[in-house]
């Protein structure tokens, strides 16, 4: 895999990554959830989330080199996600509901090993490739189109 999936986009830098993921967070929290969620379900169509529609950047097929899909974004975003934290989810309703049942210490480790992922995903970024773990699970890549020409 080279550094550029074509000759007009290379691949985006892990600081705009971070930048977009800063971007989305703080949408969610001025639109309380809403109006980004329903911004995001029109944007995967081509690929984006809004925080990657304001930074110019996109999510690529890997293998084709076409905007994701509408589907492929549903993986990225919210499957993988979501499967990752479930059991997190699952200890923290237990322990909520009856403590005696888990114990305080299986507690404390389902969400050091939830939080553990999220951390080596981000640092994933950082590599030669560009890629987190969720970009290998759902087949994507991530460009940057700021300052390219529009064929």
């Amino acid at each position: 895999m080279t550094q550029h999936i074509d000759s007009r986009a290379p691949l985006a830098s892990p600081a705009h990554r971070l930048g977009a993921n800063a971007v989305d967070a703080g949408l969610m929290l001025v639109t309380l959830f809403i109006g980004w969620a329903i911004w995001s379900l029109v944007m995967w169509g081509s690929g984006q989330t809004p925080g990657k529609s304001i930074l110019k950047i996109r999510v690529l097929n890997e293998p084709t080199g076409t905007p994701a899909t509408w589907g492929q974004m549903l993986i990225r975003q919210l499957l993988i996600g979501w499967t990752i934290g479930v059991p997190y989810l699952v200890a923290y309703v237990i322990y909520m509901i009856n403590p005696n049942t888990i114990s305080l210490v299986a507690y404390v480790l389902s969400i050091i090993l939830y939080y553990g992922f999220f951390i080596v995903d981000i640092v994933w970024v950082f590599g030669p490739t560009r890629r987190r773990l969720i970009d290998y699970f759902a087949g994507t890549i991530v460009v940057n189109e700021a300052g390219v020409r529009q064929a």
